[in-house]
C-alpha cells in the first residue's frame, strides 16, 4: 500500500493542508500570553466557559450557541449526538408530488 501522495512529500503536504485545519505556532514570549500550536480550538482556552458540559450531552439546544465549545468538542458533540429525526410514510414527500400535501 502506498502512502497520500505515493511518496512524493510535496504531494502529501499539499494534502495535508488541505485536510488538516489550519494552525498557527505562537512562540513564548515569556509574558505569561498562550503560546503553542492551534491556541484558538484549544479546550483550555479561557474563552470557553470552564464549567461547561460536554457539547451536545444535556441538550440539542447547546447547537443554538456553539461559540461556547471548541471545534473539537464540536465534532464529538455531533459524532455522539447526531440530529435524530422521526421519519414515517406520512412524512414522505412523492417524487413528483407537492411538498407537505
Amino acid at each position: 500500500m502506498r502512502a497520500v501522495g505515493e511518496g512524493d512529500p510535496d504531494a502529501e503536504r499539499r494534502g495535508a493542508r488541505r485536510h488538516a485545519p489550519p494552525a498557527a505556532f505562537y512562540a513564548d514570549i515569556n509574558d505569561g500570553s498562550p503560546w503553542g500550536v492551534g491556541w484558538l480550538n484549544n479546550p483550555v482556552n479561557p474563552r470557553y466557559p470552564a464549567d461547561r458540559n460536554p457539547f451536545l450531552e444535556t441538550f440539542y439546544h447547546d447547537a443554538a450557541e456553539p461559540q461556547k465549545w471548541p471545534y473539537p468538542e464540536k465534532v464529538m458533540g455531533w459524532a455522539g449526538h447526531p440530529v435524530e429525526l422521526i421519519e414515517t410514510r406520512a412524512s414522505w414527500c412523492p417524487a413528483t408530488g407537492p411538498r407537505g400535501g
